[in-house]
C-alpha cells in the first residue's frame, strides 16, 4: 500500500510513496476488542469452550478486567460447529459481563462504542433493548392518546438550574450496569467467579426466548498490561513494587519509540550488518 511520509522540518512538507511503509509500528494496544455471544438461536446451547478462573486471590491476577476467561476452545466438526466457533471466541478472551450485568476487576478504560466488535459477521446477535423499546414504544403511544384527550393547560414547570439533581437517564443506566464492578473476597477466593457462573446457569435454566443469554467478552493484545503484568511480575521474582517500576519503564519506552523509522541510517547499518 502506498504512504505518504511528512518531514516537518523547516515548516517544510514533502511526500514519499513507496510500496511498502518505513515505519514499524507497535502491533499491541491497551485498547481491547469485543465481542458479543447471543444464545438467540439456541437457549439451550453450550458455548463450547472451557472457562479458566481468575478470582484466586492471586498477585498475577491484579490486572485481569473480569474473574473469567477462555481457557481453551476444543476442536469441533465441521458440521455441528460450536457457538464459540461461530462467534470466533479465542483462548484469553475475557467475560465480563452477563445480559448486560457486569462481573468486573475494575471498571472499562474505553466507552463501549470507540472500541472494535469483533462478532463474526452473520452471528445471531439480538437487540437487548428491544423488548424495552417496543414497551417503551406502546407507553409512548398511550401518552400521546392522553394528552390528546386532556383539554386541560398545564403549567410550565421551571426549568432546573445546572446545580440541581439529574438522574441518569436510562442509556446511562445500562452503561453503569454494563461496567459495574465486583470486589474479590479476599477471604473467600472463587466468591465472584461462583456467582457469575451461577448468574449463566439461572438464565439458561429460565429459557426465556425473550431473555436469551448473552456474554459480554473482551480480547487484549498480547503486550497490553492484561497478557503482560504476569511475565514482568516473574521476571521480578513476585516483587510486586519491582515489577510495576519495570512495566511501567516499558510502557514509556513502548510510547517514545514507536512507530520506529526504519529509513534512520543508524538503524539500517545496523540491519545492512545483519546484527538483528
Amino acid at each position: 500500500s502506498n504512504l505518504s511520509h511528512t518531514c516537518n522540518d523547516n515548516n517544510v512538507t514533502s511526500t514519499m510513496t513507496t510500496n511498502h511503509s518505513p515505519l514499524f509500528e507497535g502491533n499491541s494496544s491497551d485498547r481491547p476488542s469485543i465481542l458479543t455471544i447471543s444464545f438467540a438461536s439456541d437457549p439451550t446451547a453450550s458455548l463450547g469452550v472451557q472457562l479458566a478462573s481468575h478470582d484466586n486471590g492471586l498477585t498475577n491476577e491484579m490486572f485481569s478486567p473480569g474473574y473469567s476467561s477462555v481457557g481453551g476452545v476444543p476442536d469441533d466438526s465441521e458440521s455441528s460447529p460450536t457457538l464459540a466457533k461461530k462467534f470466533g471466541v479465542k483462548v484469553g478472551d475475557y467475560l465480563v459481563a452477563v445480559n448486560g450485568e457486569g462481573y468486573r476487576r475494575f471498571p472499562p478504560d474505553f466507552p463501549e462504542e470507540e472500541l472494535e466488535e469483533l462478532t463474526k459477521t452473520g452471528a445471531d446477535l439480538i437487540n437487548l433493548s428491544s423488548v424495552e423499546e417496543e414497551g417503551e414504544q406502546e407507553e409512548q403511544e398511550d401518552t400521546a392518546e392522553n394528552d390528546d384527550n386532556n383539554d386541560e393547560v398545564v403549567e410550565k414547570e421551571e426549568e432546573p438550574d445546572d446545580f440541581s439533581y439529574k438522574p441518569p437517564s436510562a442509556e446511562e443506566q445500562k452503561r453503569q450496569l454494563k461496567g459495574r464492578v465486583i470486589h474479590a473476597n479476599t477471604s473467600n477466593p472463587g466468591e465472584v467467579y461462583d456467582k457469575l457462573l451461577t448468574k449463566i446457569r439461572q438464565i439458561k435454566a429460565q429459557r426465556d426466548p425473550s431473555n436469551p443469554l448473552v456474554l459480554s467478552l473482551e480480547r487484549y493484545m498480547w503486550d497490553s498490561r492484561v497478557h503482560s503484568w504476569s511475565r514482568f511480575l516473574s521476571a521480578r521474582r513476585g516483587n510486586v513494587p519491582e515489577a510495576m517500576t519495570m512495566i511501567q519503564a516499558h510502557e514509556r519506552w513502548r510510547n517514545d519509540f514507536f512507530p520506529i523509522d526504519l529509513t534512520n541510517p543508524s538503524l539500517q547499518q545496523v540491519m545492512k550488518a545483519h546484527a538483528v
